[in-house]
């Protein structure tokens, strides 16, 4: 009994070892923003790998994030080769039909996956970036606020000090030190 135990496990190993080896791990890449995953790239185009697709989509987003002022528009065009996600006037990404296929969709229907995936995450980092703006500024204007009102007090201070030396060297006849 052990045996066959052991004979139909060695066979489901071996069957599972045959079959996995006949499935090459495809290369994958993800898209991100601020290091937050918006999709994957499943396929390369022309000579381009994914890894390499989806550095150059970061990139470009990145650029966006630092020059973009406010909300940016994203929108879905077509193209001679597929569908062109574009973030303001900005090409983005082609989606391809061997996208598509990849994930088992049209690749107009990805494109408009991936463009709601990429607005959101855009809309997540400015939005991230002007709580982060905010709280820097408020927190720079609180600080001139203290650094004025510790300078009047300390001027106060000093005249007090300044009228009260004053008043004893003029009490004393002029011939006393100022203390």
């Amino acid at each position: 009994m052990r045996r066959l135990a052991l004979a139909t496990l060695s066979l489901l190993f071996l069957f599972h070892s045959v079959r996995s080896l006949g499935q090459a791990a495809r290369p994958q890449a993800n898209v991100q923003i601020n290091g937050e995953t918006v999709f994957t790239l499943h396929a390369g185009v022309g000579s381009f790998t994914p890894a390499e697709r989806a550095q150059a989509v970061n990139q470009r987003l990145a650029e966006i994030l630092k020059s973009s002022p406010g909300e940016v528009k994203t929108s879905v065009k077509q193209s001679d080769a597929g569908w062109l996600i574009m973030v303001g006037d900005q090409p983005i990404i082609l989606v391809t039909e061997t996208d598509a296929q990849e994930v088992k969709s049209s690749a107009k229907e990805l494109a408009t996956q991936w463009a709601a995936a990429i607005d959101a995450g855009l809309q997540k980092s400015t939005s991230a970036m002007n709580r982060r703006t905010f709280w820097s500024r408020f927190l720079i204007t609180l600080a001139v606020a203290l650094g004025t009102f510790l300078g009047i007090f300390l001027l106060h201070r000093g005249q007090e000090w300044l009228a009260h030396a004053l008043e004893g060297y003029i009490t004393a006849g002029g011939s006393s030190e100022l203390s």
